[in-house]
C-alpha cells in the first residue's frame, strides 16, 4: 500500500443546482486532489471531521484512494459469502454455462472452510445444496420460488463466514487449501478436481486484491503443492477395437435409442470426438464415401451444463469449438 503523511483538508463547498443543494469536501493527499459530495450539510461535516482526526493523530493516508488507513480497512470490510457472490456475479456473463457450474462447485469447497462458528448451522449436505444450486447461481440466488430451508441456510452462511481480509493468515489459508484435496466423504479428491479448485480459488483471490480487500495474494507464499497426477494408463483398461465393436453391437440392440447410441459411442471411439462436439453432429456435418474412411466436419460443440446455468434455458449450451 502507497501511503503518506502528506495531507491537507479544506473547507467544505457548498454547491447549489438545479436538484438541489450538495456539499462538497475536499482534501488533498500528496499533492493529488480528492473530493467527495453528500446531500447534507451533516454527513458532509462528519466525514471532514473524520479525515481532520486521523490526520492529527498522524494516521497515514493511502495514496491510491485518499483515505486514512483506519478508514480504509473499515470500507474493505467483506465477508468471505458476499465477495464469492459478487466474483460469480463478475464472471458469469462472459463464461460458459459449464464453467458457471465449476464455479460454484469450487466456492462451495472454500465456503464450508471459512465459517465463523457452528452455532445454529444447518445440515452439511443441506448448505452444500444451498451454495451449490441456489447461492453460487446469479440468476436463481434471488429466486422467489427458493425453497425456505434453502434460504435459510444461506442466510446462516450470509452470517457465519469470515471475512475476506482472514486469507492473509496462514492459519486460516493452510486448512481452506487442505480442505480441497478431499471429497464429501473424506477420501482424496482427483488431483484434476484439485487443480481445477485451486485455479479457481486463486483467481477470485486475484479478484480480491484487484477490489482492494487484500493487500496481495498470499497463496504463492504458502508452501502448498498439489499432489502430483498418476499418468499412467493401465493397457488393461482400454477397450481395443474387437471390444468396441461388440460393445457396439450389444448396444444396437438396445430398442429405439439403440442405432443413435451406435452413432453416439461410434463416434466417441473411432473419431476420438468428445461427448459434447458428438451430440452436435447431424448429417450436414458428414461426408462420407460409399467406401472406406470419410470425413466428420465439426463446427459446435453442446456440452451439457444443465438448465439452471445456461442463458437458453436449456441442459446444453452451444458453444464453439
Amino acid at each position: 500500500m502507497n501511503t503518506t503523511y502528506d495531507v491537507r483538508v479544506w473547507k467544505t463547498e457548498v454547491r447549489h443546482g438545479k436538484r438541489g443543494t450538495v456539499y462538497r469536501v475536499r482534501w488533498g493527499v500528496a499533492g493529488i486532489p480528492r473530493r467527495e459530495t453528500f446531500q447534507t450539510a451533516a454527513l458532509a461535516d462528519s466525514f471532514r471531521s473524520k479525515l481532520l482526526t486521523a490526520q492529527r493523530e498522524g494516521v497515514a493516508f493511502d495514496i491510491d484512494t485518499g483515505l486514512p488507513v483506519t478508514m480504509q480497512r473499515a470500507a474493505r470490510a467483506m465477508t468471505w459469502y458476499e465477495f464469492a457472490c459478487a466474483f460469480v456475479d463478475m464472471k458469469w456473463p462472459r463464461v460458459a454455462a459449464t464453467t458457471r457450474r465449476t464455479h460454484a462447485e469450487a466456492l462451495t469447497a472454500v465456503t464450508v472452510s471459512m465459517f465463523t462458528g457452528t452455532r445454529g448451522k444447518p445440515d452439511d449436505k443441506l448448505i452444500r445444496k444451498a451454495l451449490n444450486r441456489w447461492g453460487f447461481n446469479k440468476v436463481k440466488r434471488d429466486d422467489p420460488d427458493m425453497p425456505d430451508d434453502v434460504r435459510a441456510a444461506l442466510r446462516w452462511v450470509a452470517a457465519n463466514t469470515r471475512p475476506v481480509s482472514d486469507l492473509a493468515k496462514p492459519e486460516v489459508l493452510r486448512p481452506l487449501l487442505d480442505a480441497l484435496l478431499v471429497k464429501l466423504d473424506g477420501t482424496p479428491a482427483a488431483t484434476s478436481v484439485v487443480s481445477r479448485r485451486r485455479k479457481i480459488f486463486n483467481t477470485a483471490v486475484e479478484y480480491a486484491v484487484e477490489r482492494k480487500l487484500l493487500h496481495s495474494n498470499p497463496i504463492p507464499a504458502l508452501k502448498w503443492k498439489i499432489p502430483k497426477a498418476v499418468t499412467v494408463v493401465d493397457r488393461r483398461r482400454v477397450v481395443n477395437p474387437t471390444q468396441a465393436r461388440q460393445l457396439l453391437a450389444a448396444v444396437a440392440q438396445q430398442g429405439r435409442s439403440g442405432p443413435r447410441l451406435v452413432a453416439f459411442y461410434g463416434c466417441l471411439y473411432f473419431a476420438a470426438l468428445r461427448p459434447e462436439e458428438a451430440v452436435a453432429l447431424n448429417k450436414r456435418h458428414l461426408d462420407i464415401p460409399e467406401s472406406g474412411w470419410g470425413w466428420l466436419h465439426l463446427d459446435r460443440a453442446e456440452p451439457h451444463a444443465g438448465k439452471d446455468w445456461t442463458d437458453s434455458g436449456r441442459n446444453r449450451d452451444r458453444r464453439q469449438l
